[in-house]
């Protein structure tokens, strides 16, 4: 198991004589160092890894120790730790630590720059990020997202006056993105944003010809021979019970009875 520690190195000194404070990483015999974004004025404001006679030592005390357990629950989490190098390790913990804060907008790019030669598909998610985003009032950090956050996100869409099936597909598009984003290791919700939401479900149309509506179509009596080819073509469709529409197309009905 690494070992980690808050300090500061006396040789690591910046510029104008402050020092940065490091977290080390020691392991398998090395020692590498990671940066925050804390700085001290003198090296006797670090004494046994805690900030002392400053200004904002609680805080930044506070800050540090909440580090070291985010960085303990990443090397907890990697099961091939023995087989790093410490260098190796330092890369490890600190992409890891990036995907915490990456954000909806990030992600969204990046599936998207797949799709861009899918000029129709892009289109729907293009409206679908600008609209929950517009919603969360900007980008926001992927983690952050919530089921009530969606639900109300659905809400809102429905007071705009989007129809039932626009709002399933905008919906269905921002959950294709999230899941993407767990697939690639991401982000890992201990609670799905869309663990209880129900798609909305769109109004069924009665489609279905009557009998009698069907009757009406094969018997009418058409004088252009390419209103007589359409209707033959139409029956034919309905007693094959259905055909391809790439084998229906590549028949040649020409000079056919």
């Amino acid at each position: 198991m690494a070992n980690l520690s808050i300090v500061i190195v006396p040789t690591k000194k910046l510029s104008n004589g402050k020092h940065r404070i490091r977290i080390a990483v020691a392991h398998r015999s090395q020692t590498r160092y990671i940066s925050t974004q804390f700085i001290l004025d003198s090296a006797n404001q670090m004494k046994n890894g805690k900030v002392v006679r400053h200004e904002n030592a609680a805080n930044i005390n506070t800050c540090l120790r909440k580090i070291i357990y985010e960085y303990e629950e990443i090397l907890s989490s990697i099961h091939y730790l023995p087989t790093l190098s410490c260098t190796e390790l330092i890369h490890t913990i600190t992409r890891e630590q990036q995907k915490k804060g990456i954000t909806f907008n990030t992600v969204a790019n990046e599936y998207l720059s797949y799709m861009k030669t899918e000029e129709k598909s892009y289109k729907l998610y293009s409206i679908a990020c600008r609209k929950i985003q517009k919603y969360m009032k900007g980008d926001f950090p992927l983690i952050q997202l919530s089921p009530l956050q969606i639900q109300g996100f659905a809400n809102e869409m429905k007071e705009e006056g989007l129809s039932a099936t626009s709002v399933r597909i905008y919906l269905t598009l921002i959950k294709v993105i999230l899941n993407y984003a767990g697939k690639m290791n991401y982000v890992n919700y201990p609670v799905h944003p869309f663990v209880l939401f129900k798609m909305p479900v769109s109004n069924v149309r009665e489609l279905d010809l009557t009998v009698e509506e069907l009757k009406s179509i094969r018997d009418v009596k058409l004088f252009k021979t390419t209103q007589v080819m359409v209707r033959d073509i139409f029956m034919l469709t309905y007693y094959l019970g259905g055909i391809n529409l790439r084998d229906l197309m590549e028949y040649d009905f020409k000079n056919r009875n």
